[in-house]
């Protein structure tokens, strides 16, 4: 059985991989990315996105005490955004189209918050730029908060 954060990421993954001009936004998603077994970054392309789970914290106003109690989580999502415009200028450009795309594809289904029935609230945080090194490529990471609750004795039910 799959845990519920694992879930919530392949909806993530799922949703993004409709970044497509026939889908109506303005560019191709090169690819969607996660980290491999072992916590390794593939090498990131032009117009991918790399999705990898952020820092999970306990909320425990959200736990429900019943005969089956339920706890409750924060999940920060980290969707990196990357492309390599031809100047320097386009910049801020790119990174908003990115920006404008993923939220979009994150929230493009109707009640997207509980991410296909697994999360109890979702929402969309910041966007932070990524400062590039020279020759880098240049981007952000658009942050999703999911908020969940899994079974005290098993992260695999909600």
């Amino acid at each position: 059985m799959t845990a519920i954060a694992e879930l919530i990421l392949e909806t993530i993954v799922t949703r993004l991989e409709e970044i497509t001009t026939d889908n109506g936004y303005e560019f191709d998603v090169a690819e969607v990315a996660r980290p491999d077994r072992t916590g390794e970054v593939t090498k990131y392309k032009h117009l991918g996105l790399f999705v990898e789970q952020g820092p999970r914290l306990r909320v425990p106003t959200m736990d429900v005490a019943s005969s089956t109690p339920k706890i409750a989580y924060q999940m920060d999502v980290q969707i990196k955004c990357n492309a390599r415009p031809s100047d320097t200028s386009a910049r801020s450009t790119w990174e908003n189209k990115m920006y404008d795309a993923v939220v979009k594809a994150v929230t493009d289904a109707s009640n997207w918050q509980t991410m296909g029935g697994n999360a109890v609230y979702s929402e969309i945080g910041d966007c932070e730029s990524i400062e590039p090194d020279e020759g880098e490529m240049v981007g952000c990471t658009v942050h999703v908060l999911v908020y969940y609750r899994v079974q005290e004795s098993n992260p695999s039910a909600l």
